[in-house]
């Protein structure tokens, strides 16, 4: 029988890290260690086969956890990966600001440039869409990856409102007072875009 290996994130590499990646394929009886704060998602063949977020020590015994395929290939000539992923379960804060100025048009004062700068809190609700999307189709590779894209979309929903309360007739001059509309006409296109904490 193989040996055992003992996976865990370490706290002092996990800092402000949404994710981390085992950086090895996962063998029979590894034992991996989730903590409170922490979920892991295991990943054969590019499918989930596991959710682990229970904090526990948890031994790799079953042919059902994820095996590599040592054994596997030698008696199918099929090499499986496996892999898992470390997600905190914490919520990141995040600030937002627009790099490009949004231009306004403005009765009284012809076209004015806007900027906008705001904050946001976030965490991960479903681990394998998180990894599925931002690992798996934006590339991302840690939480500044994330907070990035994160950035740009809220940077969009805050230019849609903008546009709708131009095209209300709202001025530049009343943008101060519409705060509260604002913040709350983005908050209600979030959810087409992020899911509540």
């Amino acid at each position: 029988m193989f040996g055992s290996t003992t996976i865990n994130w370490d706290d002092a590499n996990k800092g402000p890290n949404v994710m981390w990646r085992v950086p090895r394929n996962i063998r029979l009886n590894d034992n991996i260690v989730v903590r409170e704060d922490e979920m892991a998602v295991f990943y054969r063949d590019g499918k989930v086969l596991s959710y682990i977020d229970r904090p526990d020590r948890y031994s790799l015994t079953s042919l059902n956890a994820p095996v590599v395929g040592g054994l596997v290939k030698a008696l199918s000539g099929v090499q499986q990966e496996a892999e898992v992923y470390y997600l905190q379960k914490r919520i990141f804060d995040g600030k937002f600001g627009s790099s490009e100025p949004y231009i306004f048009r403005d009765p009284d004062f012809g076209l004015v440039s806007l900027r906008v700068f705001g904050s946001f809190r976030w965490r991960v609700s479903a681990a394998d869409v998180f990894i599925n999307q931002f690992v798996g189709t934006f590339g991302a590779a840690s939480s500044d990856d994330v907070e990035s894209r994160l950035r740009d979309q809220m940077v969009i929903l805050v230019y849609n409102t903008l546009g709708k309360l131009k095209a209300q007739g709202v001025r530049v001059t009343d943008l101060a007072v519409q705060l509260t509309t604002i913040e709350q006409a983005v908050l209600g296109a979030a959810p087409d875009h992020f899911g509540p904490l």
